[in-house]
């Protein structure tokens, strides 16, 4: 009868401590990886935004003072994803050339650029779509 009673003796299982530091970490440290894989995640789709607008103004600034180079669209897209560092695999590149009466862009080549961006958290992922816009010559 005694063993049971020091089975049940709750008194001494409560008071007794032993890896409540690694409980802690195991509930501080599955937000801190979460976050932390955000943060990085996050600055890799600020560079690929960063690129792709750097691809884009290259492309319309081609467009413009090259026209030999980047005659069609096949040319500007081949020199533009020779700029292009980003992380998503392949962005679309669009050349309009704008008549004088153009609101946007007037008299000059206006270049638009798209892709799919995967945000990956560990726990989900999701496609953030990005776009970039450039003219040249500037208005």
């Amino acid at each position: 009868m005694s063993s049971l009673r020091r089975l049940l003796d709750l008194d001494r299982f409560s008071a007794d401590e032993a890896g409540g530091s690694a409980a802690e970490l195991v509930l501080i440290m599955i937000p801190l990886i979460a976050l932390t894989l955000g943060t990085i995640n996050l600055a890799m789709m600020i560079y690929t935004v960063a690129n792709l607008h750097y691809a884009t103004q290259e492309a319309a600034r081609c467009a413009t003072v090259k026209p030999t180079v980047c005659a069609d669209s096949t040319t500007l897209t081949t020199y533009a994803l020779k700029n292009y560092g980003g992380l998503t695999a392949s962005p679309t590149f669009t050349l309009v050339v704008e008549p004088k009466t153009a609101t946007v862009c007037p008299n000059g080549n206006y270049v638009t650029a798209t892709a799919n961006y995967h945000f990956v958290t560990g726990f989900t992922t999701t496609t953030i779509p990005i776009t970039a816009n450039a003219c040249y010559p500037l208005p």
